[in-house]
């Protein structure tokens, strides 16, 4: 099965779902009602710290040498998870406009569009995709800094400072830059 393949290879069923289950709790209501837009970037964020949090651990589980789902249980683990994560996705969805137009109605705002879940999964998961982009190169970034300190460092030395080295360009730049041109742009 290819699909079993892909999510053995690199991608963590558990991580999608999840991811899938952050994306969902970002929806459910809240004491201040939420444009689409709003909701779409929280929902993104929200199920990216989700993904990324479950392949550290999922990095430390294979380190201590953990067992893992092997053999002829893995695709019945990878279906299991889509299966999962796709029920969990229809159902906060389905509920997303109910739940914001309840908060809506507490502060006299008018109901959400009918096409906004729809909008919110879109918008979502393009936000979600350019996040996972951005910890893929971070990744990156970080296993060649780890290859050049490796050469006058012990490896795990090296692999420690690179996770701090690589973590503190990125925050710099994250902070620097995408921070204050945000606020700067909320501002006007």
């Amino acid at each position: 099965m290819k699909i079993a393949k892909l999510f053995k290879d690199g991608l963590s069923p558990i991580a999608l779902t999840v991811a899938v289950s952050f994306f969902g709790a970002a929806l459910t209501p809240s004491l201040m009602p939420r444009d689409p837009m709003v909701q779409a970037a929280l929902a993104a964020v929200a199920s990216i710290a989700g993904y990324e949090i479950t392949l550290l651990i999922r990095a430390l589980w294979r380190y201590l040498e953990m067992p893992e789902v092997r053999g002829r249980f893995v695709p019945v683990w990878v279906v299991s998870a889509l299966g999962a994560s796709l029920a969990i996705l229809i159902y906060s969805l389905a509920k997303a406009a109910s739940w914001q137009n309840a908060t809506r109605a507490a502060v006299d705002l008018p109901p959400l569009e009918t096409a906004a879940p729809i909008f919110i999964f879109f918008v979502g998961g393009l936000t979600f995709i350019v996040l996972w982009l951005f910890f893929r190169i971070a990744g990156l970034t970080r296993r060649i800094v780890a290859g050049q300190l490796d050469r006058v460092l012990p490896r795990r030395v090296g692999l420690v400072l690179s996770i701090a080295l690589v973590a503190w360009v990125f925050w710099a730049l994250i902070d620097g830059t995408l921070v204050r041109t945000a606020f700067r742009t909320a501002d006007a």
